[in-house]
């Protein structure tokens, strides 16, 4: 039953998520590795098993306290906000009691472990630039340990989960997240007295806070412009000072690298230098995302520049800051490609 409960709710997730991907195609997330680590709080429902012997089996019911919970990953995340990790982790809870074939529930003093390995297939849907909810699903092996006073008793079993989490963007490099996930394991089984097995069914929910951290930075792309054929004849006179910048940045970002700002410095040093009277700045992206997303991503590009030129002592009116999204590139390529010399700003001094 809780299988296919969490089956058909996983079917579930990942059409919504991908209804979710076609209504508002969005990637806040840069791609490659990460690594990840968490912990939290654990509780176990109450549990119904049978004691099975020699004998006709017995019914029992047990209980179980608050326990706790760590877990750490090694995932990789697609630029399509889909993310596939591997997942270890730890749970322990004490045992409350326990009630035999309907009896009174009496205290015991045992606990359970669990030790998991799980694949999660994962989808973050962004909320904001900073703020994305993940929806996923895992399934993988679980190690149940028993301890108690008659017995100590492991096993391993097939298992499941449902995950949804909180994830909020503290660096380019570093997430801090909050998770939530419904786990079962399949029917375990374990020796509790000599000739005696317990089987019980297993659920539980868990609450953790982590970090996520980057493994892979966006790099800044190196750019050549184009060569053309060597002039014959005597060389041209020295250009004057350059008039026109160009401003590379990382997927999906809208920040100004330490390159970036030594491009834009220079800019502001010209035109003060120069009197520019008018400075147009323009915001472009690659066509990875929708063009309405493309769009407000390069007019953000674009105000970035425009702020860090005026915190130079660029008169701000004298700046005109635009984004022209995806419809301008730099080097043509098709639609949803990754394409570093396109995720870029102009500065055009007049």
């Amino acid at each position: 039953m809780l299988k296919n409960l969490l089956l058909a709710s996983a079917l579930g997730l990942s059409a919504y998520a991908i209804a979710m991907a076609d209504a508002r195609t969005h990637y806040g997330q840069a791609k490659g590795w990460y690594v990840a680590v968490e912990g939290g709080v654990n509780w176990v429902e109450d549990a119904n098993g049978t004691l099975e012997g020699p004998g006709p089996d017995v019914p029992f019911d047990a209980q179980f306290d608050t326990g706790w919970a760590v877990f750490t990953e090694v995932g990789y995340r697609w630029e399509s906000n889909w993310r596939l990790e591997l997942e270890v982790g730890y749970r322990q809870n004490d045992v409350d009691c326990v009630s035999i074939n309907g009896g009174a529930c009496g205290n015991i003093d045992a606990d359970i472990s669990q030790f998991t390995q799980m694949f999660n297939l994962i989808y973050d849907i962004p909320l904001d630039d900073n703020v994305t909810l993940s929806l996923g699903a895992g399934l993988g092996a679980d190690s149940v340990t028993v301890d108690g006073p008659f017995c100590k008793d492991s096993t391993w079993v097939m298992a499941g989960q449902l995950i949804a989490g909180l994830n909020i963007k503290l660096t380019d490099d570093i997430d801090l997240f909050v998770n939530y996930r419904y786990f079962i394991a399949d029917d375990p089984h374990v020796d509790v007295a000599p000739f005696v097995e317990a089987g019980f069914d297993d659920a539980k929910h868990t609450v953790s806070v982590g970090l996520r951290f980057d493994l892979e930075s966006d790099d800044e792309p190196a750019y050549h412009p184009p060569q053309g054929p060597v002039p014959m004849g005597p060389p041209p006179p020295p250009p004057g000072p350059a008039k026109h910048y160009v401003v590379f940045f990382g997927f999906n970002k809208a920040n100004l690298t330490v390159k970036a700002q030594a491009v834009v410095a220079e800019a502001a040093a010209t035109a003060k230098e120069g009197g520019a009277a008018q400075i147009l700045v323009t915001g472009h992206t690659d066509t990875v995302g929708s063009r309405e997303y493309n769009q407000l991503l390069s007019e953000r590009r674009a105000s970035i520049v425009k702020k860090e030129l005026v915190r130079l002592g660029v008169p701000a009116g004298s700046i005109s800051a635009i984004g022209k999204g995806e419809t301008m590139l730099l080097v043509q390529t098709p639609d949803h490609t990754w394409e570093d010399r396109n995720r870029r700003a102009t500065i055009d001094l007049n």
